[in-house]
């Protein structure tokens, strides 16, 4: 976690300024941080009122990106047209992204999605209510820094109490090293 990161997990409890004293920082390089991730999140994670082929390629192409190579990458799936789609196929191809589609009809395969769709609605859009936010922008940042949370803070019992991020690290440094 960057020290920008932790001020803003504990700006509730503390005043910005005094949590960039403790931690030697200036005030404005929190604020010029936090304004640039804003910026790169609404840039980078595609959101729309549609499931169209052209959100999930740009979302796809948005990871590849971020992440630089998703060659052997396993993107699963359910059978949606967008999934399906010529289109679709021809960018996985192409970044070298296997796909993969669970049996018609079975959910088995898709609990782990499931299961993080369900903590995603419980934990950031409903909360103790259905929340509302000022504008689509507020929402997207809501769900980008729940994600963010989730994949690098969040431990999972399934990577042996790591975040992702953590076992995913560990994970590829074993790999290099065998």
């Amino acid at each position: 976690m960057s020290r920008f990161g932790f001020i803003q997990d504990h700006s509730s409890a503390f005043s910005v300024k005094r949590l960039c004293q403790v931690l030697g920082l200036a005030r404005s390089s929190y604020y010029a941080w936090k304004k640039a991730r804003e910026a790169r999140a609404e840039r980078a994670r595609p959101i729309a009122e549609h499931m169209r082929t052209s959100l999930i390629v740009d979302a796809l192409r948005a990871a590849q990106a971020e992440r630089g190579c998703l060659s052997g990458a396993i993107f699963h799936s359910d059978h949606g047209a967008q999934y399906t789609s010529a289109a679709f196929a021809r960018v996985c191809e192409q970044l070298g992204v296997v796909q993969s589609m669970g049996a018609v009809g079975s959910s088995a395969d898709n609990a782990a999605a499931e299961s993080f769709n369900a903590s995603l609605k419980r934990e950031t859009l409903e909360g103790k209510g259905l929340k509302r936010w000022k504008s689509v922008k507020h929402a997207r940042l809501a769900v980008f820094a729940w994600i963010n949370r989730y994949n690098t803070r969040r431990r999972h019992s399934a990577n042996g109490q790591l975040s992702p991020l953590i076992y995913e690290q560990r994970t590829a440094s074993l790999e290099l090293a065998a």
